[in-house]
């Protein structure tokens, strides 16, 4: 299946769209040939998209335009649009085992920590917009929610606001709001203070922290001259009952800034509705969080997640900074999503707005979400013809 697809986008991976090419790929691992979702395609003047969990991307540039396409655990890769095959291969970063010899990796992340909390306090007011799409599937139906969404974004995201968004399907979901504020440091979340989360990197860091939790494992990473460490973080004790985050964190050996966060939320309990009532169900959650400093401080640039809660019952959650957007413009007179209420309710209080769907850039559906999108189309089209008909 995967070798009739990538064939296909061989015959049409090019297409020329008004003085600018379109075009469509897929992100490859070079030695497994593995698919890379979630790897970041940026243009020269910063716009981009990240590929989707298919790995596939599609972007629009001009045929000069030299793109940066990066992934986790993978060396970047500089080209120009025009040599953009079907097929990008990325090579993974060189990985040794030594361990530091400067301070042990519990002091390291201890310090690392502290960092952050202090960007946390500078910058814990800056907003930043973002692209948001949603698959929810049951053994019954699909549905498809897409928005954009204004929220404070150092760290982790925060008070978000729904300033537009669609649905396609079935409406009851309700998962965003709590997942989208785990990250590497949680900060000013009501939901996770009520929960005591546990994080790789917690304001509460000290060695006794990192004892107490996680077993840690540490990797020197080599990216040309660059180095990235790599910890690996389990859960120490199998029968601990906090919710947890653990993984791998990618961590940038100059700077000590976050890069990356790929892994799962352990033991997670959250409060849902449905109708009337409210509930506690418990969700397994897989997810990868990408960090970026471009303003001067870690906030995140993008979000990809898999969420289970129950055992026909999934989600698959994607954000996407949007860099084309002034953060000084944003406004957050939206739907304020900390309530408790469901998506399709913030959606339908938000309403559609087409102008935000026509000037910005989003992420490839996949398959699976073109699918939900022609059924709705092809459903809301019988409706209009059935009111016509006398």
């Amino acid at each position: 299946m995967r070798e009739r697809l990538l064939l296909f986008l061989l015959l049409c991976s090019a297409i020329p769209l008004f003085g600018q090419t379109r075009y469509v790929a897929h992100v490859v691992d070079a030695e497994t040939k593995e698919l890379l979702p979630f790897a970041s395609v940026v243009r020269p003047d910063g716009k981009g998209t990240v590929s989707n969990l298919k790995g596939e991307f599609v972007i629009e540039a001009q045929p000069a335009d030299t793109l940066l396409i990066t992934c986790f655990g993978h060396q970047g890769l500089t080209i120009a649009a025009a040599d953009v095959g079907p097929v990008v291969q990325l090579h993974p970063l060189t990985r040794t085992m030594r361990e530091l010899t400067v301070m042990p990796k519990e002091s390291l992340l201890t310090v690392i920590s502290r960092k952050l909390t202090r960007e946390f306090k500078k910058n814990k007011r800056k907003k930043a917009r973002y692209f948001y799409r949603q698959r929810e599937q049951d053994s019954i139906s699909s549905s498809l929610f897409e928005g954009y969404i204004d929220a404070l974004s150092c760290v982790n995201l925060r008070e978000s606001i729904l300033r537009t968004g669609q649905i396609a399907g079935n409406e009851d979901i309700n998962t965003f709001n709590t997942f989208t504020q785990v990250g590497v440091m949680t900060r000013d979340s009501h939901f996770w203070k009520i929960n005591d989360l546990i994080t790789p990197l917690s304001s509460d860091a000290s060695e006794k922290y990192y004892a107490k939790y996680y077993d840690i494992t540490l990797h020197t990473l080599i990216n040309n001259d660059a180095k990235v460490y790599l910890f690996i973080f389990k859960k120490k004790d199998e029968n601990q009952l906090q919710p947890i985050v653990t993984g791998n964190l990618f961590i940038d050996a100059k700077t000590l800034q976050p890069l990356t966060l790929h892994g799962h939320l352990e033991n997670s309990r959250v409060l849902t509705n449905k109708g009337l009532s409210l509930f506690v169900q418990k969700v397994k959650v897989s997810f990868h969080i990408d960090y970026q400093q471009v303003n001067g401080f870690t906030e995140v640039n993008n979000i990809t997640a898999f969420i289970n809660s129950g055992m026909t019952k999934h989600s698959w959650l994607t954000l996407y900074y949007l860099r084309q957007v002034d953060p000084n413009q944003i406004n957050f007179r939206g739907y304020d999503m900390s309530k408790k209420s469901s998506i399709s309710d913030a959606i339908n209080e938000a309403g559609y707005d087409p102008t935000f769907w026509n000037e910005n850039e989003v992420i490839k559906r996949t398959a699976e979400e073109e699918a939900i999108i022609e059924q709705h189309l092809s459903k809301r089209k019988q409706k209009e013809l059935n009111k016509k008909v006398p």
